[in-house]
């Protein structure tokens, strides 16, 4: 979606059409036809197109945005839930199982291959 917004931004329609309708697929594929991703989705290709000035599918976009927000009527439905934890915490102690050398375990002889090492 970035990509999109960037090329439009720099008036190259084609490419930001391009990865508009990439976002659109994608976010189909990972959260589903109704889901508030898939919908911002729509919404930037929508812009995308009503600088083409493709103005009928522009708002077929905005139309099927709109229906898919009016079924997360709350704002905490809309937004992304933050993670329970953070990197700090999820790296705590990472290295205590993998030993020095990180995780093959430390030595050059610990790692075995089909070649011998000297």
């Amino acid at each position: 979606q970035g990509l999109a917004e960037l090329y439009s931004s720099r008036r190259k329609y084609a490419k930001a059409e391009a990865m508009a309708r990439r976002t659109v697929m994608v976010r189909h594929l990972c959260y589903g036809w109704n889901h508030p991703q898939f919908a911002f989705a729509l919404a930037t290709l929508s812009t995308v197109l009503r600088q083409l000035g493709n103005d009928y599918e522009a708002d077929v976009m905005l139309g099927r945005q709109a229906k898919i927000l009016a079924m997360y009527p709350d704002s905490d439905a809309v937004a992304v839930k933050p993670p329970d934890r953070t990197m700090t915490e999820d790296t705590e102690g990472a290295t205590a199982w993998q030993g020095t050398g990180g995780s093959h375990g430390g030595t050059k002889s610990s790692l075995k291959t089909s070649v011998t090492h000297q």
